[in-house]
């Protein structure tokens, strides 16, 4: 690596947590395309080789494949806590040959748990962006920790007002802004009216986790096949990494429920989108809230009726009643309510789906690229 900020061309490291394509994942995609189509030269590292390096690449930014020491949670359990100290090293020994090659000018660390970025930006004195798409929970513990990370950074930014409310530290706001995360669909993608089949279709499109809340729509629907309200969940997603048992526990509860032909678990799709935009209705049942919600955006900008939990990022996008339904977080009956009150009055149903695609031009993937821009330029000018 040269020093391209000599040619004019300001250098920018993104450095991620995963290769997937789930909603940080897409953020990180998003903020390497407007940079790239901005003038910067843009090169990311990303742990595995996944969708997104592919992505990423196509799009102009060259991709580097290793781990830039990524805090796991898993890694603290059991027999992974005895060997996360050894990978932890060996990711150390790669960022430090890594930085041994050049320098950029800005670092961006995209996610809490990426660690790597920091190193890097504290190792070559440039400015440091740490973008935080997650929420902390309740430990004391973590959320000690992870503020003391975040006082290493110069600018913090968060995917949603939910994510800033979190902070604690008055110096971290005092540095931190909102970037809702947002969300883009194709404009010629073809959707289908809502309701206007038998039985209707609800779809769930999000990564298999018990936080995600599947189980509790698995339940609502055991809910509606008992007050004779017929309906075909697609489940779209898949788990993280080995975490297998977390699906194989979501079909054994379809077995307990008999709800095995009523439930499809379709696992990640490149075509989740196109399955939003043939669902009579869209639900996003977080059991704890959700940083954004980037699915949530999709749906009602697909002009779906939806329904999410009430908590998090849904609560500053959707207005209950207005341009879709919000209900308590953790409660089937709650879903089963709100899908029977969309399936008994399909056009006020409607009405929402219409509403929401009006909500949703407020956030788009192109509007919080600008935003992180924004700080980039900020961040290079106070050099």
């Amino acid at each position: 690596m040269t020093d391209g900020s000599a040619r004019g061309r300001p250098r920018l490291l993104i450095v991620h947590a995963s290769a997937d394509l789930y909603g940080s994942d897409r953020a990180c995609l998003a903020i390497a395309r407007a940079a790239v189509a901005e003038g910067f030269e843009v090169e990311t590292v990303v742990p595995w080789s996944g969708p997104l390096a592919r992505e990423l690449r196509e799009a102009g930014a060259k991709t580097h494949v290793f781990d830039p020491l990524v805090l796991r949670r898993r890694d603290l359990r059991g027999w992974r806590a005895a060997i996360a100290p050894f990978r932890w090293i060996r990711a150390l020994t790669r960022l430090h040959r890594f930085a041994g090659r050049g320098s950029f000018d800005i670092v961006h660390s995209n996610c809490i748990t990426t660690l790597g970025g920091s190193y890097l930006a504290r190792r070559w004195r440039v400015p440091h962006v740490w973008h935080v798409h997650e929420l902390f929970g309740d430990s004391a513990t973590s959320r000690f920790v992870l503020e003391r990370l975040l006082g290493r950074a110069d600018w913090v930014i968060a995917a949603s007002g939910a994510v800033a409310d979190q902070f604690q530290s008055s110096e971290t706001r005092r540095r931190c802004v909102v970037a809702h995360t947002g969300a883009d669909v194709p404009e010629d993608l073809a959707t289908s009216r809502p309701l206007g089949r038998r039985p209707p279709v609800v779809v769930c499109v999000g990564r298999l986790n018990a936080w995600k809340g599947q189980d509790d729509l698995i339940r609502a629907v055991a809910l509606l096949r008992d007050r004779g309200i017929e309906v075909r969940l697609q489940v779209v997603g898949e788990v993280f990494g080995a975490e297998h048992h977390f699906r194989d526990r979501l079909q054994a509860l379809t077995h307990e429920l008999h709800v095995e032909d009523r439930v499809a678990f379709l696992g990640e799709r490149s075509d989740a989108l196109e399955l939003i935009a043939r669902a009579d209705i869209a639900v996003v049942p977080s059991a704890t809230p959700e940083p954004f919600g980037m699915v949530v955006v999709e749906a009602m900008a697909l002009g779906r009726p939806l329904i999410a939990t009430d908590a998090g990022g849904p609560r500053e996008i959707v207005s209950d009643g207005t341009d879709g339904l919000l209900v308590p977080p953790r409660s089937p009956q709650a879903l089963a309510a709100a899908i029977a009150r969309l399936i008994e009055d399909p056009e006020a149903a409607r009405a929402l789906g219409h509403a929401a695609r009006q909500t949703a031009s407020r956030f788009t993937s192109g509007a919080m690229a600008a935003r992180v821009l924004d700080v980039y330029r900020e961040a290079l000018a106070a050099r």
